[in-house]
C-alpha cells in the first residue's frame, strides 16, 4: 500500500476493503467508471 499513490490508494481501499461497486466509487470520487477500473487494476499490479 505504502507505494500507491493516494488516489489509487482510496479507489483499492474502497474497491477491496470496503467492497464497494466501480458505480459507487465513481459516484463518490466524481471520477470516471473506467477511469476507476483502470486505477484499482494499475493498483493491484503493484
Amino acid at each position: 500500500m505504502e507505494q500507491l499513490t493516494e488516489k489509487q490508494r482510496l479507489i483499492f481501499g474502497l474497491r477491496y476493503y470496503n467492497e464497494m461497486t466501480h458505480k459507487e466509487i465513481s459516484s463518490i470520487t466524481d471520477l470516471a467508471e473506467g477511469t476507476i477500473k483502470a486505477t484499482y487494476h494499475q493498483a493491484v499490479r503493484k
